[in-house]
């Protein structure tokens, strides 16, 4: 691509190198073979690429620092008969503010459903989760290094 013309185009770039790394929810679990085009792949636009999964209507606010990410999403079955997944990895400048986006994130999106229900994730302690019972839903984040990651299987 050359050199980047502006801010957001360096990000974009910076989040589709991240989509090299990032597994697929095949990768994940093999189950997960049909896949929904209606997700996007590269984002920069966290409203875009997760509002169907999450509360983000203060995503910028709590997490300012944002860079960019890569999104992926699958199904067990088409036409949601199945298990989904939806598997976010975002970018900040280092490591602390990808652990306090990753905690204010979950904060935001616990407080979406008014029924949601915390729960540990065997193996993760330092993760944040919680459960949504009446849909089946359960999301997760967890910070490492630099990237923040969101997990939603149902």
């Amino acid at each position: 691509m050359g050199t980047v013309a502006n801010l957001d185009q360096g990000r974009f770039i910076e989040a589709e190198h991240l989509g090299d790394f990032v597994p697929t929810p095949a990768d994940i679990d093999p189950r997960f073979v049909h896949t929904n085009p209606s997700i996007a792949s590269v984002f920069l636009d966290a409203g875009a690429a997760l509002g169907k999964i999450m509360a983000v209507d203060r995503f910028a606010e709590v997490a300012p620092d944002f860079v960019g990410g890569f999104v992926s999403s699958a199904e067990t079955e088409p036409k949601n008969m199945g298990i989904d997944m939806v598997n976010a990895v975002m970018i900040f400048p280092d490591a602390q503010k990808a652990t306090t986006a990753a905690i204010e994130l979950e904060k935001l999106d616990f407080g979406y459903a008014p029924n949601n229900q915390r729960i540990e994730i065997p193996g993760y302690p330092a993760a944040t989760a919680h459960w949504q019972p009446d849909q089946q839903s359960i999301g997760s984040w967890f910070a490492t290094g630099h990237l923040s990651t969101s997990n939603s299987p149902r």
